[in-house]
């Protein structure tokens, strides 16, 4: 199984920016769908999208080349999720990824928070950031404070 894959069209989008001087390419909407299928580097679009959510949260995580976000749902619908796309604020699809197996499940009386993180694989970090934010729960590391875990004998 592979993990989310950074789309051609997405990897144009942040070389365009870094080359005319508009990056970062921002993240701004995460497109939940149907479809079971494995995930392309080609595809401009998911197979089956039903929603689309703003993203509450996000930023770089590690000196790694990790782009963390974070969405949430909740709404009364009721769906599976089998295929999620992650759209910049042009709408262009940025990353992909499907499997399938539902990723997550919801019934009407229950709410959905998804954390994504994106490996940025040939692509510069400060290159890409996440839209207007206002909620964080991203993990802690050593340069940035977030959610840690704590513990006592």
């Amino acid at each position: 199984m592979n993990g989310i894959i950074i789309t051609n069209a997405g990897f144009q989008e942040v070389i365009n920016a870094e080359a005319n001087g508009t990056a970062p390419v921002v993240l701004a909407r995460v497109g939940f769908g149907r479809g079971q299928y494995e995930a392309s580097a080609t595809q401009a679009a998911l197979v089956d999208e039903f929603k689309q959510i703003d993203t509450i949260a996000g930023g770089s995580i590690s000196e790694l080349n990790v782009m963390h976000l974070t969405v949430n749902d909740a709404s009364t619908d009721d769906y599976a999720v089998y295929e999620v796309g992650v759209y910049t604020d042009s709408g262009v699809l940025f990353a992909i990824y499907s499997q399938t197996t539902p990723i997550v499940q919801k019934v009407a009386a229950s709410e959905v928070m998804m954390a994504i993180d994106i490996v940025l694989t040939n692509v510069n970090q400060e290159s890409v950031t996440v839209g207007d934010t206002n909620f964080d729960l991203g993990p802690a590391t050593t340069t940035r404070p977030g959610v840690i875990a704590l513990a006592t004998a």
